[in-house]
């Protein structure tokens, strides 16, 4: 059905697209999103459209295996962290935990790692150009792989970052998509009459899960940087999430650059 001399990323088109929003596949989960008390139900909410999705249009399937993601640099609200921290705790062992800590250690002291560009922002002043060019060179590596991979599987993928389900799946907003080059390169034809593939956007729920303290937007951190910032003295994770502090040694790092990628900058 399709036209084949298209790229991949013109046949994805945001939801928010269509005019009559009672044709919006997604749009009954997307209003439930007011309502929700905690980050499981923004979890829970992204599962249900992503899945819709997959089920509509069979190439946006992840391939079985692939961690690619994993190599980008997955950024979670202090929320988010806290969520997944409290599920660590109670279902990883000690040892587990500490080969977290250890692989997040020797990732930030791996050459072609940026976790020690990223913790250099604690000394640079947020609102200048060297800060907003450090985030966006941060934000485009993908070789820096996350701790939580094992084996090439998510160790937490009960409760793995909002980000990390809505990656190839979702618009990133309205006019940007969250490209997959796996899932490209499969967008070949159109479903059968069907002229677009639409996709929910990402950027409500991401809202949502940066707000759910009731802050403007929260304190995010690479989820490296969250595993360093909580490291026990016996090398596993403490069993409580702290916030950072200009004094700790970690970038506090407001919401917005996730929320919105650097704002374009």
């Amino acid at each position: 059905m399709g036209r084949s001399g298209a790229e991949p990323e013109q046949r994805l088109t945001s939801s928010d697209d269509i005019v009559e929003r009672s044709a919006d596949p997604f749009g009954k989960t997307f209003e439930r999103l007011p309502v929700v008390r905690s980050i499981a139900d923004v979890h829970g909410l992204i599962d249900e459209v992503t899945g819709e999705v997959e089920q509509r249009t069979s190439c946006m399937l992840c391939d079985e295996g692939c961690a690619d993601c994993c190599e980008h640099q997955v950024v979670a609200g202090h929320v988010e962290w806290s969520h997944a921290l409290h599920w660590i705790k109670r279902n990883l062992s000690v040892d587990e935990q500490r080969r977290i800590v250890r692989r997040a250690e020797n990732l930030r002291d791996r050459p072609s790692s940026v976790i020690k560009t990223w913790l250099g922002l604690s000394g640079i002043d947020p609102d200048g150009d060297r800060y907003r060019e450090t985030i966006n060179y941060v934000f485009g590596n993908t070789s820096t792989p996350c701790p939580f991979l094992v084996g090439g599987r998510c160790s937490i993928y009960e409760v793995r970052p909002s980000i990390c389900r809505a990656y190839g799946r979702m618009m990133r907003t309205a006019d940007e998509a969250y490209y997959c080059d796996h899932i490209s390169e499969r967008i070949v034809e159109w479903p059968p009459g069907m002229d677009q593939i639409e996709l929910p956007v990402f950027q409500g729920y991401h809202h949502a899960a940066l707000t759910l303290d009731g802050t403007d937007l929260d304190e995010v951190n690479l989820l490296p940087v969250w595993v360093l910032s909580h490291r026990a003295d016996d090398g596993s994770l403490v069993d409580q999430p702290r916030r950072h502090d200009d004094s700790s040694g970690f970038p506090v790092v407001h919401g917005w650059w996730a929320y919105d990628d650097g704002g374009g900058a």
